[in-house]
């Protein structure tokens, strides 16, 4: 019996890992593209350094994005792993 609500509690764990995982890859992704520049510049050295401080940030929000798309993978498998065990032991 104890090991059937381990087998539950790690179903559970793992789908709100991987739930959650998506969840924040997408909120990043979005704000990651929400950083354009769209205004006009008065000069070519104002322009170099808009250029570098919003790189900074797409650079930063993508690297979270790839760290919380592969979380989701990674929690995904370990999902897929955790079903096929419990299903098996029927």
């Amino acid at each position: 019996m104890r090991r059937r609500f381990a087998r539950t509690a790690s179903t559970f764990i793992t789908l709100f890992g991987c739930v959650t995982n998506i969840v924040l890859a997408i909120q990043v992704a979005a704000a990651w593209r929400s950083f354009t520049y769209k205004g006009e510049q008065e000069s070519e050295w104002e322009a170099l350094g808009d250029k570098w401080q919003t790189n900074g940030p797409k650079f930063v929000f993508g690297l979270f994005f790839i760290y919380f798309a592969l979380s989701a993978i990674i929690s995904g498998v370990g999902l897929y792993g955790v079903l096929k065990v419990r299903f098996r032991h029927l």
